[in-house]
């Protein structure tokens, strides 16, 4: 049952004798929230941050009623108590003030406790206050874990109560998750990006990604000169020769700066200062140079990094007498990675790229050196690049692998790192259990749940009596089982999708079985394409990968934007084919049309006489107690992503 809140009615606490009470309070008791489909507790929040709270209330209002059938509003009804928002200036009392530590963190803590028949949800803000509404909500049983809408869980508990008395602030102070962009309006319009987008930010913000701490790291140097052009037009020598020009709107690589030129340097201040006068919303102030190469070669500032740094130690002193609380951002990515010989400034946030570094350095080496050199420490990371994994499983982007996940992030955060920002697709058929276990390690990397219990929680709230067949399906296509893209892997991917699907499952869990049978099929599409001789054969199998990314645009298993954008993006003849295709009406299956071709696959695909195992690269001389192997006869048979193994034989004996 779905009851709509009423919103706009704020209410003076004092008429309900709660002015005075908090300092009465201790440790939690249950508290009965609805009882047979009756609320038992009414909403409530005051007037002084009524407009402020309303999306929050109106979101737990909403959800409780999804979740018990009764009607939460602010008249209370049979209503005993109440469940009340509000701010920690509100009830210094219930939340008291802490240090503010310069990343923000502090201003997301919130306390949710039960006590005396009330639930309290009071935060530092009212962001914080949402962060609180997801919580409470994910501790009643309900689960959003994947944006598309199939992927949100609501229980059905008529009887609802808690007992809950925690304080929460996260540990990372950015926890940016964002999508990579195309200007060109028809492929987004072919991928339903609105919906997308839409989707994308509902799941964020249970998963309490928003973050308080707003900053911006991303290539600035082209809009610099955007902003400035007059002064740039006169001074060509400020730009590094080969450098496109930069009123071209396609300029978005290859542009650099020559920084030894002070007055380059002053109006680059300039802009700084005016820029944060314009977004005085934004903590920081990006200099990233653009992306590419093209760096000056003799540059008497030094390397790429360091010229970077002199930027970076200019803006950061041009900026500190307005906005002392201010901080200069950008990443330690490609040619501008290794470490620099110069100091930062104090308040400089280097988010250290883990893809695309150079000068032979881990992430960790880079994270090491560069907070020697005064830097505050953020991660640029890479949850999943459609044209770096093409979303096929085994991908060696963090999030297809949710233990290595839950690693990496704890340790950059051991590391120093308290600023996370990285970029994926909507491919959640391929990352969607790495990105859940990510977002819950952000927000508590020290001692938040394992990996483990995460996977564990994804999979039984997501699937219930079809759970262990679904491990068998996670575990066929995670990094640690070397999957080799093959009709084998996609036997054993069908296999235990339709042994799920013989459990009695519910109708969401039977969707979302079957939204991976769309992945699955996916992946033998797109192994075909990349497997496929040029001509007719490349041409025929781009086609049949362009209608399914085409009619399974809905489901967001893997990346349909991706499929359009990237796999012709040098081939007229395909983008011909994908223009002719976009053009079509939509041809979404039926979960009937999934069944049917879940079995129809399951008979043709062949897969291998033997059960593939991780082998160990220890290798042992023959004749040392292994056994002659016996070899059954296996079928002609196609694999993509194979390894090569080389040895050489040591001496007789060895």
């Amino acid at each position: 049952m779905h009851q709509t809140l009423p919103i706009g009615f704020p209410l003076r606490l004092a008429a309900y004798g709660l002015v005075g009470l908090f300092s009465t309070l201790g440790h939690a008791e249950q508290v009965q929230i609805a009882k047979g489909g009756e609320a038992r507790l009414a909403l409530s929040v005051s007037q002084t941050s009524a407009e402020e709270l309303e999306s929050s209330v109106s979101r737990l209002g909403g959800k409780l009623s999804e979740i018990t059938g009764a009607s939460f509003s602010a008249d209370g009804g049979a209503a005993t108590g109440r469940i009340i928002l509000g701010l920690r200036s509100e009830y210094p009392e219930l939340l008291p003030e802490v240090e503010r530590d310069e990343t923000s963190t502090w201003k997301e803590r919130y306390r949710l406790l039960s006590k005396e028949g009330n639930l309290y949800i009071i935060g530092e803000t009212s962001l914080a206050v949402a962060h609180g509404v997801a919580d409470l909500l994910h501790r009643l049983g309900y689960r959003y874990l994947l944006p598309p809408k199939a992927w949100e869980i609501v229980p059905s508990r008529p009887d609802l109560s808690i007992d809950v008395d925690v304080t929460e602030q996260p540990r990372y102070a950015t926890r940016v998750l964002f999508m990579g962009s195309t200007t060109d309006k028809a492929l987004n319009r072919a991928a339903k990006y609105n919906i997308v987008e839409s989707n994308f930010g509902a799941w964020r913000r249970h998963m309490r990604a928003f973050s308080a701490f707003r900053i911006r790291t991303g290539h600035a140097w082209v809009q610099m000169a955007r902003r400035n052009e007059e002064a740039f037009l006169k001074h060509p020598e400020w730009v590094v020769e080969g450098s496109p020009d930069f009123r071209d709107p396609g300029a978005d690589r290859n542009f650099k700066f020559n920084l030894e030129h002070d007055e380059l340097i002053k109006v680059l201040q300039a802009d700084s200062v005016a820029w944060l006068r314009d977004n005085p919303a934004s903590d920081t102030v990006s200099v990233d140079p653009s992306d590419g190469g093209n760096w000056a070669e003799r540059s008497p500032i030094g390397t790429p990094s360091d010229q970077v740094v002199y930027l970076a130690n200019a803006v950061s002193k041009a900026i500190r007498e307005e906005f002392p609380e201010k901080k200069v951002a950008f990443y330690a990515y490609h040619l501008h990675s290794p470490p620099p010989a110069l100091e930062l400034e104090k308040r400089v946030i280097v988010n250290v790229a883990t893809g695309f570094i150079r000068g032979g350095y881990t992430v960790d080496e880079l994270m090491k050196q560069w907070r020697a050199k005064g830097a505050e420490l953020g991660i640029r990371d890479y949850t999943n690049v459609f044209f770096g994994s093409w979303d096929l499983p085994g991908g060696n982007y963090h999030a297809f692998s949710p233990k290595k996940t839950q690693e990496n992030l704890r340790r950059y955060y051991q590391n120093g790192a308290r600023y996370w920002i990285s970029e994926t697709d909507n491919a959640w058929g391929a990352i969607g259990l790495g990105a859940y276990v990510g977002f819950h390690t952000l927000w508590n990397p020290v001692d938040g749940p394992s990996a483990e219990e995460l996977v564990n929680d994804f999979i039984e709230k997501g699937f219930g009596k079809g759970a262990d067949a679904m491990r068998r399906y996670f575990r066929a296509v995670e990094p640690e089982s070397h999957p080799i893209v093959s009709e084998d892997l996609a036997a054993r991917m069908y296999g235990a999708l339709n042994d799920a699907l013989k459990a009695e499952l519910t109708p969401a869990e039977r969707t979302r079985v079957l939204h991976l049978v769309s992945y699955t099929r996916f992946v033998e599409l797109m192994h075909t394409f990349r497997n496929a001789e040029p001509g007719k054969a490349e041409a025929d199998a781009y086609r049949a990968l362009c209608e399914w990314a085409y009619n399974c645009r809905d489901f967001q298993m893997f990346s349909s934007r991706g499929v359009f954008l990237s796999c012709p993006k040098k081939d007229t003849a395909l983008q011909a084919i994908r223009d002719e295709v976009i053009q079509k009406p939509v041809e979404v299956p039926t979960e009937d049309d999934l069944t049917a071709l879940l079995q129809a696959r399951l008979k043709e695909v062949k897969p291998i006489a033997f059960q593939p195992v991780t082998w160990s690269e220890k290798l042992v001389p023959i004749g040392k107690g292994i056994a002659e192997p016996k070899v059954s006869e296996v079928k002609d048979f196609a694999f993509s992503q194979a390894k090569r193994l080389i040895w050489q034989a040591g001496k007789d004996g060895e």
